[in-house]
This record gives C-alpha cells, structure tokens and sequence, in this order.
C-alpha cells in the first residue's frame, strides 16, 4: 500500500468517521437517559422502568452527555478506518461475495478498535453511575489516574474485544442477508439491514456486556451468575437501541469509505 492509498483511506475514514459523529449527536441527546438507566440494570438488577425513574427524579441521566458526545468522533473514525483496511485485507469490496466475508471483516475490526477507543469508553460508562461521585468529564480523568493508575482506563478490554467482535460478526453477516431480502435499492433499505443487523448483534454479544460492565463498575459478576440465565440479560432491551440506530448509520454510510456489499448481495440471490 502506497503512502497516497493509506493518505486516502485515512481521509475518507476522517470523512465518514464525521458523519457518522454528527448523525449520531442528536442520537445521543435522545438515548444518553438510556444507555445511563441501562448500565444502572447492569449493576443492581432491577427493572430498566424502576431505574429510569429513580434516577430521573434525582437528576442523574444526563451525567454521561458530554463524555459520549466527546468519544463519537474519534470511535468512529477509528471503526472506519478500521473497517475499510480489513476490507482492503480480503482483497476490497469486488471480493466480498459472501457473507461469512463480512462477518470475518466485523470481528477484525470489533476485535481492534476498542484497543484505541477504550479510554474514552471507560470515561463514559464511569460517568453513566452517579455512585462514583465525579463532577464532570476532566474530574473522572483526573481521579481514576490518581487512584486506579493509567492502565484503568483500559479495564474490561478482554470482554470488550471479544464482545465486539461477536457483534461485529453476527451484525456483518445478518446484513446481506436482510438486504437480499428488500426489494428496492434505497437508502431506507440500507437503514432498515443496518439496524436489524445492529439488533442481532446486540443479543449474542450482549452477557460479555456484563463481564465488560463487571470490570468497569466493579461489581462482583458471580453474584449475577447465581441469579441465572436472565440476569445477564438485564437492560437488554433498551440497550439495543443504541445499538440498533449505529448499525443504520454505519451501513448507509459505507459507501462513503468504498465498501460496496452489492457483490454479497447479487452472490446470495443467484444461490
């Protein structure tokens, strides 16, 4: 790869990772009470309704606003970039006949982007809870490195990669599948794919959200496996929203970074 091919692959990332970060802030105004409640379920148990509500009435679910806004560019800028130089690997888009193709892509690329992202990951899930007590983003920074040192902003990596990478297959590889069953060719159709896509992969991926939630929060995950199977699935349900509208936004704006998937598309029809 020549320093002209990787001058534009880093910029059609930068492009698309930008995008992506400004349809997904009004996203995050709207799911940022979410995800807090959410991560709320992953640490006590009790119902996504009952956690919602407490934590509205004290005024908590807006704690993690400015830390997820601040990490949107760069985790999607990286995914991209990411993204586009595995695609690269297999031998570019005209080589991506077949979805088990893109679902090799999806877990290269969930498996190696948190190792970059997961500082700003970590601020973000510690600023969800408002147990820790931090007053704002510069605060949980400051105080996590004097107390816990700098390989903390890195805890839960192990889950993280392995729950991304579970992810990034399964949504990778239900999205030709779906999109070879819409009929038009339309933006709606790439929207629709992306999300249902994002939904699978929210399922499988989700009880290595709560060994990453574990970690994090640092609450004991033995407990929560002595409470069975449904434990782990606590806060499922809200939590694929996000999850959901990201797979839409990514899977329309592909195209942006030279990910053509109609080759896996026209492969799966003709079979």
């Amino acid at each position: 790869m020549t320093t002209c091919d990787l001058q534009t692959r880093i910029v059609g990332a930068v492009i698309s990772g930008s995008a992506h970060a400004a349809l997904e802030q009004p996203t995050i105004l709207v799911s940022c009470p979410i995800v807090a409640a959410t991560e709320r379920c992953r640490t006590n148990g009790r119902r996504f309704a009952a956690n919602i509500r407490e934590m509205h009435l004290k005024g908590q679910l807006w704690r993690s606003k400015n830390a997820q806004m601040m990490a949107s560019l760069p985790k999607s800028v990286t995914y991209y970039l990411l993204f586009r130089s595995y695609t690269d690997l297999v031998g570019g888009s005209e080589k991506l006949n077949d979805p088990t193709k893109t679902a090799m892509i999806g877990m290269l690329t969930g498996a190696t982007e948190p190792i970059v992202t997961a500082p700003f990951n970590f601020v973000n899930y510690r600023m969800q809870l408002p147990d820790w007590g931090y007053r704002g983003v510069r605060d949980c920074v400051s105080r996590v490195y004097k107390t816990e040192g700098l390989t903390a902003f890195w805890s839960g990596l192990a889950p993280t990669i392995v729950r991304n990478s579970v992810h990034g297959g399964c949504m990778w590889y239900s999205i030709p599948l779906i999109e070879s069953k819409l009929s038009d060719d339309t933006p709606a159709k790439k929207l629709v794919a992306g999300a249902a896509g994002g939904l699978v992969g929210s399922f499988f991926s989700y009880p290595f959200e709560m060994v990453r939630a574990s970690m994090v929060q640092q609450f004991d995950l033995r407990r929560i496996q002595k409470q069975g199977m449904s434990r782990l699935f606590a806060g499922w349900a809200p939590g694929a929203t996000y999850l959901t509208v990201s797979g839409a936004i990514v899977n329309y704006l592909l195209p942006m970074i030279g990910v053509d998937t109609s080759n896996i598309k026209a492969s799966i029809i003709d079979a």
